[in-house]
């Protein structure tokens, strides 16, 4: 195991990501409010493996633009990624091993439909029929019947006004959500 003692490593930037993450970066995190997993490690052993050997100071915006260039996923696996190797340089930054943030900020676009469509062909008979069935109150059924006319969550529901609903033409509104509530800010709704 590695000693942290000594010229070479009386500077932690001067250690590889793969040492650091091996033998120092968990027990840095143990004194922030949020732990490190060992998922989050294996995460970054795997997808940042071709940094691993590059020591801490070394590292810079260029090779984590290598990698997203050459990473072939989904957009939001690579945010997932990027979130977690960000956030390993804001733990070096707090613990005053490096002055700032040597990766800056990316946007990633989503990857997801943007349009979630509610049912087109929801029968009256069968909408009620299912709404009675439940075993909750009347305002509950009503919360599960605006999420079958409008494809929205729960707490979208729960939390929302007619202010947000913005009719578009007769079969779509536009409905706007505060974000602390929910994932996205703004989506189409078709209704029949």
């Amino acid at each position: 195991s590695i000693q942290f003692k000594g010229s070479k490593f009386n500077d932690v930037t001067n250690i590889t990501l793969g040492d650091y993450l091996e033998f120092k970066y968990k027990v840095d995190r143990q004194q922030s409010k949020k732990p490190v997993s060992d998922e989050a490690i294996k995460l970054m052993k795997r997808d940042f493996h071709l940094i691993l050997g590059k020591r801490l100071k070394d590292i810079n915006n260029a090779d984590i633009q290598s990698w997203r260039d050459s990473k072939v996923c989904l957009e939001v696996t690579k945010r997932k990624s990027f979130m977690i190797i960000r956030s390993l340089f804001n733990t070096l930054v707090a613990r005053n091993y490096m002055s700032f943030n040597p990766i800056d900020k990316m946007t990633f676009k989503f990857d997801g439909k943007e349009d979630k469509t509610a049912y087109h062909s929801l029968s009256y008979s069968k909408a009620t029929a299912y709404i009675d069935s439940l075993n909750t109150s009347d305002e509950g059924k009503f919360v599960v019947l605006a999420i079958m006319l409008t494809g929205a969550r729960p707490v979208e529901i729960m939390r929302s006004t007619i202010s947000q609903y913005i009719k578009k033409d007769d079969s779509s509104y536009n409905v706007h959500y505060l974000r602390k509530y929910a994932k996205s800010s703004a989506r189409t709704v078709y209704v029949n």
